[in-house]
């Protein structure tokens, strides 16, 4: 955001689940069900985002008359409706984005509806949403970059029975290192050509650790695969 309107910079970080691919005639309507329930939950995490963005572009950030600013640094947004008392567009203190911080986080239900604030998520949360507010390094004094991320609370994905399925961080002790190495890849994104050509391997090669891996995961999608790789850190979600 920038002051007069100049410019505008804004992240909007949703925790994307990506789309599985089916990998048996068996599995598939239960695959197809969960893609559709997890796109559900991007689309609802991606418009929650949006809100608070918004929500930070509608406080004051401006230059008066005389050249002074006019900042807004005391609305608290974490609240419903909007009180006194938070940090309006100060600077975020660090890890906004990756702890619970009091003022820049909230909580809402499977409707996106807002449910409680600070570092203790309410019973019926089912998503966490964190913000941050810091100014551009090539120009503090006239820009602020904005952060929106939103994911589930740990204590929806407890009460998720799919998630109950999923293996501990343990599991990586069952890969090869080759299988981790394939793992990373395929939780980034890249294609089973993608992957040959960078790990110089057949395509078939990479075929046949993907589905191992998924074997011994107990896996049956890239979601899945997605989604275990960030939870045991092998990749990030920043």
């Amino acid at each position: 955001m920038h002051r007069s309107g100049v410019a505008l910079f804004e992240v909007m970080v949703a925790l994307a689940l990506l789309t599985g691919a089916i990998v048996s005639l068996a599995g598939l309507f239960g695959l197809a069900a969960r893609s559709n329930r997890e796109a559900r939950l991007v689309v609802r995490m991606s418009v929650a985002a949006a809100q608070k963005l918004e929500q930070l572009r509608a406080l004051s950030w401006a230059s008066g008359a005389q050249g002074e600013d006019v900042v807004d640094v005391s609305t608290d947004i974490s609240v419903s409706p909007e009180a006194g008392g938070g940090p309006g567009l100060r600077p975020s203190p660090p890890g906004t984005l990756v702890s619970d911080v009091p003022g820049y986080v909230d909580y809402l239900d499977d409707h996106g509806i807002w449910v409680g604030a600070g570092t203790d998520p309410p019973p019926a949360a089912v998503f966490t949403r964190r913000w941050s507010v810091e100014p551009l390094v090539d120009s503090p004094l006239d820009t602020l970059v904005l952060r929106a991320l939103v994911m589930r609370t740990a204590l929806a994905r407890s009460r998720d029975p799919a998630e109950g399925r999923e293996p501990d961080a343990k599991g990586l002790q069952v890969l090869s290192p080759r299988e981790r190495q394939v793992l990373e890849l395929i939780a980034q994104g890249r294609s089973n050509m993608e992957i040959a050509q960078q790990l110089g391997l057949s395509h078939k090669t990479v075929g046949r650790h993907r589905e191992r891996i998924m074997g011994r995961l107990n896996m049956h999608s890239r979601t899945e695969l997605v989604k275990f790789a960030i939870r045991t850190h092998l990749i990030s979600v920043e």
